[in-house]
C-alpha cells in the first residue's frame, strides 16, 4: 500500500506531499487541475512513465522480498527518482536501473488509461474491486452475482443461436418461394418432362451431325482440284 507520495519541482507543482489512508484513494478535480500529471509522476516511480520531476519519492508499507534482487528489505519500501542530467532511481537508498524497477513492480502495479476499454469488462471490474473489499457479505453477493451472470451469458448465447436459426429459416423460405414462383410461371404439365427429354435427345443428335459436317467441310476446298485431275 502507498502511504506517501512526495514530488518536488514538477511543471506546475512546486512541491506536493500526499499522505494516503488504507483503502481506495481517488483524486478528483476540474480539468487542468493536474490530476494526470500527479498520476504520471507516481507511475514514473515504478518505471511506467518518464520521470520529469527533479525529485520524487513514494513510501509503501508493503514488505517486499527484495533480497533476490540484491536489495536490503526493510519494513517500508522507499522508491526515489532524482533527475538532473539523467534520471537515477533508488530503492531503499540503493541505486537500481529502470528495467529492474519495472521488473520488481511488474505484478504490483496496474495502469489503465481511457483507451483500455477491454479491461473494463464485468469480470475484470469485479476482480479489481475484490482487491479493496474484504467484507464477507460482499464476497458472497459477488459469488451469487457471478453465478447469475454466467446463466445470463448462457441464455444470451442460446437466444443468439435461436435468432441465427430463424434468420436461416427465413432465407430458406424466401428462396423456396422464389423457386415455387418460377415453377408456377412455367406451369409444367403431366408427361411434359419426358417429352422434353426426347426433344433434348433429338437436338443432341442434330448437334453431333452438325459437328461431323463441319469436320468434313475441309474436303470441299479441294473439289475443283480433284475435278481438274479427273478431266
Amino acid at each position: 500500500m502507498i502511504e506517501r507520495l512526495f514530488i518536488k519541482d514538477f511543471l506546475s507543482f512546486e512541491e506536493v506531499d500526499v499522505h494516503c489512508k488504507q483503502g481506495l484513494v481517488v483524486f478528483t478535480g476540474p480539468s487542468g487541475a493536474g490530476k494526470s500529471l500527479l498520476i504520471g509522476a507516481l507511475l514514473a516511480l515504478f518505471g511506467l512513465k518518464p520521470a520529469e520531476a527533479k525529485m520524487s519519492e513514494v513510501v509503501m508499507s508493503e514488505r517486499l522480498n527484495l533480497e533476490e534482487y540484491g536489495i536490503l528489505s526493510e519494513d517500508e519500501v522507499v522508491v526515489r527518482a532524482l533527475k538532473k542530467e539523467k534520471v537515477r532511481y533508488f530503492i531503499n537508498n540503493q541505486t537500481v536501473s529502470k528495467r529492474l524497477l519495472q521488473q520488481i513492480f511488474a505484478h504490483k502495479i496496474s495502469y489503465l488509461n481511457q483507451k483500455d476499454w477491454n479491461f473494463f469488462a464485468s469480470h475484470n471490474i469485479l476482480a479489481m474491486v475484490d482487491e479493496f473489499i474484504e467484507d464477507e457479505e460482499f464476497r458472497q453477493i459477488k459469488k451469487e452475482f457471478a453465478v447469475l451472470y454466467e446463466r445470463y451469458e448462457d441464455i444470451t448465447r442460446q437466444l443468439q443461436d435461436v435468432k441465427e436459426k430463424e434468420k436461416k429459416r427465413e432465407e430458406l423460405k424466401e428462396f423456396l418461394e422464389f423457386e415455387i414462383q418460377k415453377i408456377e410461371s412455367i406451369a409444367p404439365k403431366p408427361g411434359e418432362y419426358e417429352k422434353l427429354l426426347e426433344v433434348k435427345k433429338e437436338l443432341s443428335k442434330k448437334e453431333k451431325i452438325a459437328q461431323t459436317i463441319q469436320k468434313a467441310e475441309g474436303i470441299f476446298e479441294y473439289e475443283d482440284a480433284v475435278q481438274e485431275v479427273l478431266a
